[in-house]
């Protein structure tokens, strides 16, 4: 079970959303598998909830992705390394994944304090609400 505490930095750090694509590819793309191995905990600055919030997410990988791709383009594969290299092909997956993977975590019933996380993040069921 993975933990992702959910902040604005988060969904614009390229590690944060590396480990967050690759749980979801290891969840062979389906919601429900990459919910039960998935506890979130999203901070109030976390803005995801809706189409549009998430389509913005997904802008600004892609357009960083295009920002990097022109720079190559234009002067050559020689100026970049291999590891900004694989950076670039990553940012092209989390523009295209971003929004499917947060439009699944936006629809669950998600904890609102620590102690809800602590119940839901070790619990088996979905998070309820008495």
């Amino acid at each position: 079970r993975v933990f992702v505490i959910l902040n604005h930095k988060y969904l614009r750090s390229p590690y944060c959303m590396f480990e967050l694509c690759e749980l979801w590819r290891m969840s062979r793309q389906e919601g429900a598998v990459f919910l039960d191995r998935v506890r979130l905990y999203a901070l109030d600055d976390a803005l995801f909830d809706t189409p549009v919030a998430r389509t913005r997410i997904a802008i600004h990988w892609r357009q960083q992705h295009t920002e990097l791709e022109t720079l190559v383009r234009e002067h050559g594969t020689d100026v970049i390394g291999e590891s900004d290299f694989k950076r670039l092909r990553l940012m092209g997956t989390f523009s295209r994944d971003v929004s499917e993977i947060l439009a699944t975590m936006a629809d669950i019933v998600r904890p609102r304090t620590f102690e809800e996380l602590v119940l839901y993040g070790f619990d088996d069921g979905p998070l309820t609400r008495g």
